[in-house]
């Protein structure tokens, strides 16, 4: 869900054709439409059809497309794939032992404030 609202939103403020408008000599419209069409960026395609062309290449091919100058965009998600997973393993990690001593804690003092105190922000919630 992420991926995609990421993907709407960067349609919605970047434009790839900046990268070729201000190059010199100046690139035609026909060239830069020629540049950005064959790597799914045109601004001529339905965004709809983008977004198909884009979500299907990941899920049959892991294709994540390429960049606005021509670069694989996997090399760089292998990369930040592994670095999330790490972060995201290490916060299951964290929260799982904050959550396991925070029960023992308050199970040790039954009936006193901590206990009183964690069961209030239970039912709170």
């Amino acid at each position: 869900m992420a991926t995609n609202l990421t993907y709407f939103l960067a349609w919605g403020f970047l434009d790839p054709r900046n990268n070729f408008i201000g190059r010199r000599p100046p690139a035609t419209e026909e060239q830069i439409v020629n540049q950005l069409l064959p790597r799914n960026l045109s601004d001529t395609v339905p965004l709809w059809e983008r977004w198909w062309n884009w979500l299907g290449g990941i899920v049959t091919r892991w294709d994540w497309g390429l960049s606005p100058v021509g670069q694989s965009v996997n090399e760089e998600v292998s990369y930040r794939i592994w670095v999330s997973a790490e972060l995201v393993l290490g916060a299951t990690i964290l929260a799982t032992l904050i959550g396991i001593g925070l029960g023992v804690f308050t199970a040790s003092r039954q009936y006193k404030f901590a206990d009183r105190l964690g069961r209030r922000f239970q039912s709170s919630q």
